[in-house]
């Protein structure tokens, strides 16, 4: 299909992170040389703010008014940015390692910041201080996320084991055991506060219901699973694997709705559009693409010189950013349907 393509100059070395902010007319990228820059997409040539942060930046995540963004780095620093001012505003320092992922709270007002160092911190957005530091054994933590009403934070270890946390307290709920080895990703779904997905090094999927601590172990995928994401409305899901496919699930299904077969390396990242129609992948094969979700058809196709690393479809209209680990830019694609 006929498609668009723009690039937006600033990086020094590969991207890790890219995002749109909620209105889709700006976007930010983290790079691993530890710039923050803030994207006008009526200037892609032009970063409008760029920060130097020492060791580089693993993660970002917009709050859920979409005027402040969080930046993780490897140095154990979060720094808060202002979209509106274009300008960094805040330090958050605690982590004793690399920030591997950090999520807002839905209403905004707290953060949660998952490391290296085995700690989930839990920090006050508007007094700036770390309010919770929540720790059980050294572990490193890969992802954390709250549920849909915020009261229960998950975090998901580097030895298999999941943990509940009450959000306001920071008492522990529950240690969930099932997966054998690192779980590098665990996120809640959209609309039901008690349903939380889970993927791991063991090549399993698991849907763990909160309330009485089951799970539906998923088995498909031939190697590590990466990466697992809900659609908006969350009747689908979608697994990315080391075998070089996606799979879309229907929620309470035990196999794929859906198997894309489309890249030929590691599927890095996906994600879906926000009318949950097209869901965007990308992969170390140093592709960039675009499916069909109804048909797993591929309406787009973009060859990059890198390894792609990162993406993300704007709120609206089909739009998509891909960052790689071999160009100092990302890049932006308009495609047609």
């Amino acid at each position: 299909m006929p498609h668009d393509k723009l690039k937006f100059f600033g990086h020094k070395g590969w991207i890790d992170y890219c995002s749109f902010d909620l209105d889709g007319e700006m976007l930010v990228s983290a790079g691993a040389e530890g710039h923050v820059n803030i994207w006008s997409l009526s200037n892609p040539e032009e970063a409008s703010a760029s920060r130097n942060e020492k060791g580089g930046t693993i993660t970002c995540v917009y709050s859920p008014d979409g005027d402040i963004y969080a930046a993780g780095h490897h140095s154990g620093t979060i720094t808060l940015y202002s979209e509106s001012l274009f300008e960094k505003y805040a330090f958050l320092e605690g982590h004793e390692g690399p920030v591997s992922d950090c999520i807002f709270q839905r209403k905004g007002k707290k953060l949660a910041s998952a490391g290296a160092d085995g700690t989930l911190r839990l920090w006050n957005i508007s007094t700036k201080r770390n309010i919770k530091i929540l720790k059980h054994g050294n572990a490193t933590i890969f992802s954390c996320d709250f549920n849909k009403d915020s009261s229960v934070v998950a975090s998901a270890y580097s030895n298999g084991v999941i943990r509940l946390w009450q959000a306001d307290s920071g008492e522990p709920i529950a240690k969930l055991i099932g997966h054998i080895g690192p779980v590098y990703c665990c996120r809640f779904h959209p609309t039901s506060k008690s349903i939380l997905l889970s993927a791991g090094a063991d090549c399993t999927l698991r849907v763990w219901n909160i309330e009485n601590f089951e799970n539906k172990i998923l088995s498909f995928h031939k190697h590590v699973v990466l990466g697992c994401a809900f659609s908006h409305t969350g009747d689908l899901f979608v697994s990315t694997s080391a075998d070089h496919t996606v799979a879309i699930w229907k929620l309470g299904k035990e196999m794929p709705e859906m198997i894309i077969k489309h890249h030929e390396g590691i599927v890095s990242a996906c994600s879906f559009s926000f009318d949950d129609r097209f869901l965007a992948t990308v992969g170390r094969d140093k592709t960039f693409r675009i499916s069909d979700i109804s048909s797993g058809r591929e309406i787009a196709f973009f060859p990059g010189p890198g390894e792609f690393l990162c993406c993300d479809f704007a709120p609206t209209g089909n739009r998509v950013i891909a960052g790689d680990d071999w160009t100092d830019m990302p890049y932006v694609l308009d495609f047609v349907y």
